[in-house]
């Protein structure tokens, strides 16, 4: 069994799970304020969103849905390579899985970005978890497709030689 395939399974279970989490508090002002998580757009009872904040969320709701599909996406691969065991499987893992890191990598760099970018506002929890988890999935993608790539280049067995009696 792949042990690299069971890391990149389990770092890619809680990165979706870190999507949840909050990524930072919001403040409208006097219309109120949240801690929103990547999904949550639901600004119900805050008035006066101007069209930059309202970017933001249609922005932030699209990334964080394209994540979790790749990230879902990087957990049934990773389930197919540790069931089938073989090089092509791990090879697809692999790719699946970079790919997802990296991207939730730009999404949690953008998230602490603009969160420490405003006036006292601390960095959410799941900013942080997020850009460790998606960090995890790469480093373990990247792991996964190197020894993939071992497992493909093997050299051939030479043919049994005939014994003669």
């Amino acid at each position: 069994m792949s042990r690299t395939a069971i890391v990149l399974l389990s770092v890619s279970v809680l990165a979706i799970i870190s999507t949840f989490l909050p990524m930072g508090p919001t403040s409208i002002g006097r219309y109120g304020g949240a801690a929103r998580n990547v999904l949550d757009g639901n600004f119900a009872d805050v008035g006066g969103l101007v069209l930059v904040q309202l970017i933001g969320v249609i922005a932030t709701f699209t990334a964080a849905t394209i994540l979790r599909l790749l990230l879902f996406a990087t957990i049934v691969v990773s389930i197919i390579a540790i069931a089938w065991r073989s090089a092509r499987a791990k090879k697809i893992a692999g790719l699946t899985g970079v790919f997802t890191g990296l991207s939730g990598v730009v999404i949690g760099l953008a998230a602490l970005l603009v969160t420490s970018s405003l006036e006292n506002m601390p960095v959410g929890v799941g900013s942080v978890v997020l850009l460790i988890f998606s960090v995890a999935v790469a480093a373990s993608a990247i792991i996964l497709l190197r020894s993939s790539k071992s497992l493909s280049v093997l050299p051939p067995v030479p043919p049994p030689v005939p014994q003669t009696r």
